[in-house]
């Protein structure tokens, strides 16, 4: 009987006793190794291991420990694709709470970032208290308010203008039925600006006498947005539809309303952008027709209304 060696072993030589025990020995290595299968084993050894490569398992480790397959934790190979279930990974991680359920401060909860439903805002958790976390609004539900100036210093307009007034205690331009009044309004677009949302126009407007109920006030609208260093300030102008807000049941002499007129912000003739001076020439549309005021309104106050991204808690 040859001697029995590393060496042997490896090369597989000597005589039949030596290559029965390499072949045995080989088989035991070939054992203790993990095999890859599409199914678990039918009946595993204590201590048995393998790995599942189908489906969801696919790539994931398991043994067989004490009667019971358990999953093993490993670095798995880089080209292997997870199949993780996400709403069960987001729900671990980012709980849905009300605001008395919230996990309380502590060194077990330390790091803990819970959602809270009631007021939909999420939270960390440290080990001495409970933090609201700042958030970027990204839907331009949120508006930088600008006030749009109508001193007779900067406001002028193309054709007629409306006539500057007091009416009882608010000043502004009063706009009347007799004839077609134009008034041209500047504004600079702030940063922050989304660059993807609809910007509005609000006038705030005094009735000039009782209407009919559910009367409607409307607004023409040319505007041009100029951005400073390219365009010339004779940029062809967007007409905007017309603009139409119902008084409803407030519709009494001197009664105050706010009319939105749109700027489209990707409009024909040019797209708005933060810093462009924002060119608006606004008149009042159809007054007597159908459905609409009849004595005029009182321009008393203009804003830009402009959609931005906001950081807010």
């Amino acid at each position: 009987m040859s001697t029995l060696t590393t060496v042997t072993i490896a090369s597989g030589s000597g005589d039949s006793v030596t290559t029965a025990l390499t072949s045995l020995w080989a088989n035991q290595q070939l054992l203790e190794k993990c095999r890859s299968d599409t199914s678990d084993p039918t009946s595993p050894a204590n201590g048995e291991e393998w790995v599942r490569s189908d489906g969801a398992s696919n790539g994931v480790k398991y043994a067989w420990i004490n009667g019971a397959k358990v999953e093993v934790l490993y670095q798995p190979t880089l080209n292997v694709d997870l199949d993780l279930n996400g709403n069960e990974l987001k729900n671990a991680i980012h709980e849905k709470l009300v605001t008395g359920s919230l996990p309380a401060a502590g060194a077990s909860t330390e790091g803990e970032y819970p959602w809270d439903s009631t007021v939909e805002q999420s939270v960390e958790i440290s080990s001495t208290a409970q933090w609201y976390r700042a958030r970027c609004n990204l839907d331009g539900t949120t508006h930088i308010a600008t006030p749009v100036s109508l001193s007779s210093d900067v406001v002028s307009g193309p054709g007629t203008n409306p006539t500057q007034v007091t009416d009882t205690e608010m000043r502004g331009w009063l706009f009347d039925a007799a004839t077609t009044e134009e008034l041209l309004l500047t504004a600079k677009v702030p940063a922050g600006f989304t660059g993807a949302h609809d910007l509005t126009l609000r006038l705030s407007c005094v009735l000039q006498g009782a209407e009919d109920a559910n009367d409607d006030i409307g607004w023409d609208m040319d505007w041009a947005s100029l951005t400073p260093g390219t365009d010339g300030i004779d940029l062809a102008e967007t007409a905007m539809t017309t603009s139409t807000t119902d008084i409803g049941a407030v519709n009494a002499d001197l009664d105050l309303h706010d009319c939105d007129l749109t700027i489209d912000w990707d409009g024909p003739a040019s797209n708005v952008a933060a810093g462009d001076l924002l060119r608006m020439v606004v008149s009042l549309s159809a007054l007597g027709g159908a459905g609409e005021i009849t004595n005029g309104v009182l321009l008393a106050h203009a804003e830009l209304r402009t959609p931005a991204y906001n950081l807010n808690g």
